[in-house]
């Protein structure tokens, strides 16, 4: 009898342990990429960015994450270029276990595997109620380099320690906790809905095709569009 309830026991944990997580996220931005009503181009990709959100969606385990484009209900224009600002083509991967933190991206019509970098995460004391968990605020930097010069961006993220994890979208990790909101210059995401240990199958796609390049590669090949 006490074998039979140990193997429940493990069943019921193997079941439990196998099972992932996953957060969706709408992406959208309230920030036009420049003001010049005489350009009729820029007006029209600054009217498809802040009437058009995205959906992502992040599946997680204790160990790895795996983040990508939900659905594209749309295929209208305004969709395809939201597509392009948002990244909606890219896939990341991570897994704090191996150290394997990977962008899966297309430039002019190859397919990259660029290798990321664990971002350098300042913490602050602030926090904010984001539905009913709690959250912590962080903040980090890059530099976009392009043909007008170098520029300094800001990231701010809002992370739960209420979600065990150490993930979020858009190749955002290392913080201690789970990443609900995210301020990544002119783009924001928001979690809309969260499943922990979730029923439905969600697989975690580690991805392997791919030429394998370092990010500065990645940027040389094909460098941010914002400034």
């Amino acid at each position: 009898m006490q074998k039979i309830v140990l193997l429940i026991i493990f069943f019921i944990s193997v079941v439990i342990y196998s099972q992932n997580s996953t957060i969706k996220y709408t992406v959208s931005t309230n920030k036009a990429l420049g003001d010049n009503s005489k350009d009729n181009t820029l007006n029209d990709v600054n009217n498809a960015l802040l009437n058009t959100t995205l959906d992502f969606q992040l599946t997680f385990s204790t160990k790895e994450s795996f983040y990508e484009l939900d659905e594209l209900l749309d295929d209208g224009i305004n969709s395809k270029i939201a597509s392009i600002f948002f990244g909606a083509s890219k896939k990341y991967y991570t897994n704090v276990n191996t150290k394997e933190f990977l962008l899966q991206a297309l430039a002019y019509g190859d397919l990259y595997l660029v290798s990321l970098e664990k971002p350098n995460w300042v913490l602050k004391k602030e926090n904010k109620k984001i539905g009913k968990y709690t959250c912590y605020k962080a903040v980090t930097e890059y530099t976009v380099v392009n043909s007008k010069g170098n520029f300094i961006k800001k990231v701010t993220a809002w992370y739960t320690p209420q979600i065990k994890g150490s993930f979020g979208p858009r190749g955002y990790f290392g913080l201690p906790g789970t990443i609900l909101e995210l301020q990544d210059d002119k783009i924001l995401i928001s979690a809309t809905e969260i499943n922990l240990l979730s029923k439905k199958k969600n697989e975690i796609k580690k991805p392997i095709k791919g030429k394998k390049i370092s990010k500065k590669e990645y940027d040389n090949l094909n460098p941010p569009l914002r400034n």
